[in-house]
């Protein structure tokens, strides 16, 4: 009997079109497993798992990007009113201080996430939240610069192809306000043209990335910023890196030419400090990319060297006379050198 019902059961099954079961994952509540056109390099992902890359042209498109990647999902603690995150992995939602990777004493960063492909920003918000950041998401241009206005993030990853209001425009708009001048950006983009790298490297950008990308990759190029601005001056105590009437004040990253505060990003900070410290001696791009932007050999090889080259030509121009202490060295790299007297 139990046959005769189960046989009718596939049948009814079969001619509605719709399967017997509902999908692997379904029954959990967490993602379908992905079919075998979601495979990374011939491997079927693992439930849960992000794919390798993001923004592909195959693979990791966003209507497969829910396929692969757990749902990150928000609500309000009726206690605290702080956002909770749901985790898919345990199907617990926990407030902002519980969340993985944060040891609740010290307070986390803030990532405003600026992308308008909804899945893209949900994986991505997934994976910092993940490495410990407290995550806020923007689809808008418009949407991001209110969410800067609401509260200064530590750090936004901003996409260039956005509605509205251009990734470009949002930065401009940033880097043109003295107050948020030093606000580190991480910008994302689908194109892969040199002189679309280098548009955005004049605009003021502390890190670029073309998609498709590692999800770990991002993650670690944010750390690398955060880290850079939040490191100890020096071991040695001294706060005031000088050199004439040019000082660098190591503990609040503040740059004066003759007595006047010289608006920089922390990446211009950081090349002049690397420059600086190494007086008269000539370093290649290679080096001073390591050394400014905080990326090992491997990473910083990707990078562009045009990328040095741009953020020299800007510095100079905010340093005015003192810009010609920065020395081309024609074929290798640039050296910091004071004309006699100064």
């Amino acid at each position: 009997m139990g046959s005769s019902s189960g046989s009718a059961a596939r049948a009814g099954a079969r001619a509605s079109g719709s399967p017997a079961s509902p999908a692997r994952g379904g029954d959990r509540g967490g993602p379908p497993l992905a079919r075998s056109d979601d495979t990374t390099h011939g491997r079927r992902p693992h439930r849960g798992e992000p794919p390798r890359s993001i923004g592909g042209p195959s693979g990791a498109t966003p209507d497969r990007l829910a396929k692969v990647t757990p749902s990150l999902q928000t609500e309000r603690s009726a206690v605290t009113g702080c956002p909770r995150v749901f985790h898919p992995s345990d199907g617990k939602a926990r407030a902002e201080d519980e969340v993985p990777g944060s040891n609740g004493t010290e307070p986390r960063s803030r990532v405003l996430v600026v992308e308008d492909e909804t899945d893209i920003a949900a994986l991505i918000a997934y994976e910092l939240t993940r490495a410990g950041y407290r995550v806020e998401t923007a689809t808008t241009g418009r949407d991001a610069l209110r969410a800067v206005e609401r509260e200064v993030p530590d750090l936004i990853v901003l996409d260039r192809m956005l509605p509205e209001v251009s990734g470009d425009e949002v930065l401009r708009q940033v880097r043109s306000d003295a107050s948020l001048g030093t606000l580190p950006v991480l910008m994302l983009t689908a194109k892969k043209e040199q002189e679309d790298r280098i548009q955005g490297l004049e605009l003021g950008v502390d890190d670029y990335l073309t998609k498709p990308f590692s999800p770990r990759e991002l993650v670690l190029r944010v750390q690398a910023i955060l880290r850079r601005i939040r490191e100890p001056a020096v071991d040695t105590g001294v706060r005031i890196l000088r050199t004439g009437p040019l000082a660098l004040n190591l503990s609040s990253h503040q740059v004066a030419y003759e007595g006047k505060e010289l608006s920089v990003t922390p990446t211009e900070f950081r090349l002049l400090k690397a420059l600086m410290e190494r007086p008269g001696k000539t370093q290649s791009r290679r080096q001073l990319l390591q050394r400014a932007w905080d990326l090992d050999a491997a990473i910083s090889d990707r990078i562009q060297t045009r990328t040095v080259d741009m953020h020299v030509r800007r510095l100079r121009a905010k340093l005015g006379a003192a810009g010609d202490w920065i020395e081309t060295v024609r074929g290798f790299g640039y050296r910091f050198r004071v004309p006699p007297g100064r």
